[in-house]
């Protein structure tokens, strides 16, 4: 019997920060992603990663957000 979905709450949250963060970089709330950490109090290195995941496939995403994505 196959395993119902189970959605990775935190990675979804980090997705969700990424589009958020990409869509206020196009919008000139933020110009850089310096301005970002500074609004946040994050370090520019977990920014830099978190905005990645906006490189990632659209269909990777909507796994990820359905909670298919293989465990490793």
């Amino acid at each position: 019997m196959p395993l119902a979905p189970q959605v990775d709450t935190t990675v979804v949250k980090a997705i969700a920060r990424a589009f958020r963060w990409e869509k206020m970089l196009e919008s000139g709330q933020y110009s850089t992603f310096k301005e970002i950490t500074k609004a946040e109090q994050i370090n520019l290195s977990y920014v830099s990663r978190v905005l990645d995941l906006t490189l990632l496939a659209p269909g990777i995403v909507d796994v990820i957000l359905d909670g298919r994505r293989p465990a490793r």
